[in-house]
C-alpha cells in the first residue's frame, strides 16, 4: 500500500490505471512521462493531461468509463483534445481496459508514440 501511495503522490496520477501505466512505463524504453501537466488553454482553462512529454509535445490519455461515459464528459474531452491540438500537442487515448487487457500491446503503441522522432511545428 505504501508503494500505491508513492506513485500517487509522487507522480500527481488521478486514476488507479494511471498508477498501474506509470509502473508499466518503468518497465519499458520510454522516458519517464510528466503527470497532470498543467497547459493553459486558447479559451482560459486549463488541461492536466494524464500523461505527457512536453519536449516531443506529446500527450498520452487514459480513460476509464466511469469518467468518460456521458455525453457531457465525451463533449468535454473532445473540445479540451481539440485544443491541445491547436496548440500543437500530439495525443494518442487509450482505455483502462486495453492497459489491463493487453499491457504488452499498450507499451508497444505507447513506445512507437512517444519514441517517434520529433517533428517541430513551423
Amino acid at each position: 500500500m505504501r508503494r500505491v501511495l508513492r506513485l500517487v503522490e509522487d507522480d500527481q496520477s488521478g486514476s488507479p490505471s494511471e498508477v498501474d501505466v506509470i509502473q508499466l512505463i518503468r518497465t519499458a524504453p520510454i522516458p519517464h512521462p510528466v503527470s497532470q501537466l498543467k497547459i493553459p488553454l486558447p479559451t482560459g482553462s486549463n488541461a492536466y493531461p494524464d500523461f505527457s512529454w512536453p519536449e516531443r509535445m506529446r500527450i498520452a490519455e487514459i480513460d476509464g468509463f466511469g469518467s468518460h461515459s456521458t455525453p457531457d464528459q465525451l463533449q468535454h474531452d473532445l473540445e479540451r483534445q481539440n485544443q491541445l491540438m491547436e496548440l500543437g500537442w500530439e495525443i494518442r487515448r487509450f482505455t483502462a481496459r486495453q492497459v489491463r487487457r493487453d499491457p504488452e500491446r499498450f507499451l508497444e503503441e505507447l513506445a512507437k508514440f512517444v519514441n517517434a522522432p520529433f517533428k517541430p511545428v513551423l
